[in-house]
């Protein structure tokens, strides 16, 4: 009798034990099935995560590299050439062309001379209209030709609604573009005196074999104007040149004549850069400098001169 209740026991142990395992088994499978469940979730969250980031880099890098290879001013747009020294100063000039249709300023071309193998730059920082040029920009190479430059990178800034600030590598065959809207900081439309009150005049002479412009100006402002400087230049000559006037003219008043003499016969043309001049608000004395973007658009810097 003792050992059939034994053997019972064991019987009914084993089977406790058994159905434990099972359980245990089925738990650790249910168990490993919410695990499978919740990693799977996880993975699809970090792949829709690593999806979005990648369309983020992507759409990132493509807006980058379509703006790279899309600047509003290509570098074919802005020719360069050098000019034959002439017969006076005997050493070549640079010229920049703005074949684009916006304005554009601060061009730099970085090349390699062939001839002494150094890096040398030609800068003009002045603004250059649409479809028009810069005057002559001096090389410091006498027997510096077209031919002997390597071009290694051209940089300029570009006008529209704002500045671009656009880098060309001739080597890496890319364009680099950054916001310089700074250049028109403190920049505004108007100022207490604009250049449409302060008229330049000028007037063509022959004296003998010399050709000269005389130039004066007349103060239509209600203020006291000193220091007054003109920058401009002909279209023969090219040249930059400046009509400079440091006398006190009062309201109403116009200058005396200033004379400039040119190498060359003046023609009807002549272009103006840049302008600037003092004037006196009570005790207090301001310069303006006025950037003459074209007929339409000038814009000014006033500073106060302590």
């Amino acid at each position: 009798m003792k050992k059939i209740v034994i053997f019972l026991i064991c019987i009914v142990l084993v089977v406790s034990g058994c159905a434990a395992d099972n359980l245990s088994k089925k738990k650790n499978s249910e168990l490993d099935k919410e695990l499978e469940k919740v990693s799977n979730t996880d993975s699809s969250k970090d792949d829709a995560k690593t999806s979005d980031n990648e369309k983020s880099s992507t759409n990132i890098s493509s807006s980058s590299e379509s703006e790279s290879k899309s600047p509003l001013v290509k570098k074919d747009e802005i020719g360069i050439k050098i000019l034959k020294p002439n017969v006076v100063e005997k050493k070549p000039y640079f010229i920049i062309s703005n074949n684009s249709k916006y304005f554009i300023s601060h061009v730099t071309l970085k090349f390699k001379n062939k001839v002494t193998n150094k890096s040398e730059y030609v800068s003009y920082y002045d603004l250059i209209n649409p479809k028009f040029h810069s005057y002559n920009i001096s090389s410091g190479d006498k027997n510096l030709k077209l031919n002997d430059i390597e071009p290694i990178s051209l940089k300029y800034s570009v006008y529209d609604n704002g500045v671009k600030e656009i880098k060309y590598d001739y080597k890496l065959g890319k364009y680099e573009i950054e916001n310089a809207d700074y250049r028109l900081e403190g920049w505004k439309d108007t100022c207490p005196v604009t250049i449409n009150q302060l008229k330049t005049i000028v007037n063509k002479k022959e004296d003998g074999k010399y050709h000269k412009l005389v130039w004066r100006f007349k103060n239509n402002s209600k203020y006291t104007i000193t220091n007054y400087s003109l920058n401009y230049f002909t279209d023969e000559e090219n040249k930059c040149r400046f009509f400079t006037y440091y006398d006190t003219v009062l309201p109403g008043e116009t200058s005396a004549d200033k004379e400039n003499y040119l190498e060359i016969k003046p023609s009807g043309k002549y272009f103006v850069n840049t302008i600037q001049y003092e004037y006196l608000d009570g005790n207090d004395k301001y310069r303006v400098t006025a950037n003459l973007f074209d007929d339409k658009k000038t814009l000014y810097k006033v500073k106060k001169v302590k």
